[in-house]
């Protein structure tokens, strides 16, 4: 896929998901800083967020989590990092009434060049030591992110109750790929479920305890008492898969580790792909 140049950008912050982007030319037509991965875009109250997961040069990476979270290294390549400023901007992002908007590094491109994974909100930040450019170990903050899911949705009280056939309508329907018109709302009459609340509980019902990857029994219960399982994304949400039905499957802590860090991780994510297509077909 070509990248867009400076006449091609609109000056707004309507992004394309998975579209590529020379980053000088963003900045020359959106605003910001070229150089950071926090950068605050002042006229059109927004956060550009700059990341990449393959090997930096100072000896760390930014990473994806196994909820579809993303983990972000902070701003400051010599000693300890310094929260005021663009750090503290980021957590602050949602108080300051700024948007968030996160873009990938496309490895080994010059000029530097960026995919637009998403809007994204602030969720926690913590300090690590990591080393700096000159190799030299110091305090850094790594913030997570998390995709924005749109609101809430108004979709019955019992929702957990629902029949399985009815719960698979609503959570396609609750997709962000859905044409049926759908949208979040805050209506006090809803349960104030997101998009990620419905599908999530489509997928935990289909599994009914049970892993979906190794087929044994959820290893452990949570603190609800319920059979503890992980729904995991068979195409993650930053490689354009959708939050919809067909695109999850619960399985235990084990077999999400072996997708994410195995040797086989993506065969394993395959055969999973094809078990949760024969799922889908059974319900739909």
């Amino acid at each position: 896929m070509s990248a867009l140049t400076a006449d091609e950008i609109q000056a707004n912050l309507e992004f394309e998901v998975g579209q590529r982007y020379f980053r000088k030319d963003l900045h020359d037509v959106c605003g910001g800083n070229h150089q950071p991965g926090i950068s605050p875009v002042t006229d059109l109250s927004a956060i550009f967020l700059f990341g990449s997961t393959t090997e930096s040069q100072y000896g760390y990476r930014d990473e994806w989590l196994p909820n579809d979270h993303f983990l972000l290294t902070g701003v400051g390549r010599d000693g300890d990092q310094s929260w005021n400023g663009l750090n503290s901007s980021l957590a602050s992002h949602h108080e300051d009434g700024r948007r968030a908007f996160l873009f990938e590094k496309v490895p080994d491109r010059e000029p530097t060049v960026v995919t637009y994974v998403g809007e994204f909100e602030y969720v926690n930040h913590r300090e690590d030591t990591i080393p700096d450019r000159s190799g030299e170990l110091r305090r850094a903050y790594r913030f997570e992110v998390r995709p924005v899911e749109g609101g809430s949705l108004s979709v019955p009280d019992e929702i957990e109750d629902a029949p399985l056939e009815e719960l698979y309508e609503l959570a396609e329907q609750a997709s962000p790929t859905s044409t049926s018109g759908i949208s979040p709302t805050g209506d006090s009459g809803s349960s104030g479920y997101t998009r990620s609340d419905v599908v999530q509980t489509f997928a935990l019902r289909v599994a009914d305890g049970v892993c979906q990857g190794c087929g044994e029994p959820a290893p452990f219960e949570n603190d609800e008492g319920d059979p503890h399982l992980e729904v995991h994304h068979l195409h993650r949400l930053s490689d354009g898969g959708p939050d919809h039905p067909d695109n999850v499957i619960a399985i235990c802590p084990n077999c999400h580790a072996r997708i994410h860090h195995g040797t086989d991780g993506d065969e394993f994510n395959e055969t999973l792909v094809q078990r949760a297509e024969s799922l889908s077909e059974q319900v739909a």
